[in-house]
């Protein structure tokens, strides 16, 4: 019951729809394979900072403790602090 001219048209939309798809899959191609080299180098260079990473955290953290041994910690600074200020009359 359908007329000639659905008909047509329905011929017409599946083909427009079949190179849309062909059209699409090769679109595709060149960014998926872009996108798949990109994915797999930060893998082993991810490996590798955090292999340099944990050494240079160890460095870090022990030339700031050698440093900071010879350094007046607040603790010590705030301990005469009472001497220094002068009670107000006012009780403020």
């Amino acid at each position: 019951m359908e007329t000639s001219s659905v008909r047509s048209f329905s011929i017409a939309a599946k083909e427009t729809q079949q190179d849309l798809n062909v059209m699409t899959s090769k679109a595709n191609v060149v960014p998926y394979a872009l996108s798949r080299k990109e994915r797999l180098k930060p893998r082993r260079d991810r490996a590798m900072s955090k292999i340099i990473h944990s050494s240079i955290k160890a460095r870090i953290l022990e030339a700031q403790s050698e440093a900071s041994k010879g350094v007046i910690t607040p603790t010590e600074m705030l301990k005469g602090l009472d001497k220094q200020l002068e009670r107000k009359e006012d009780g403020g």
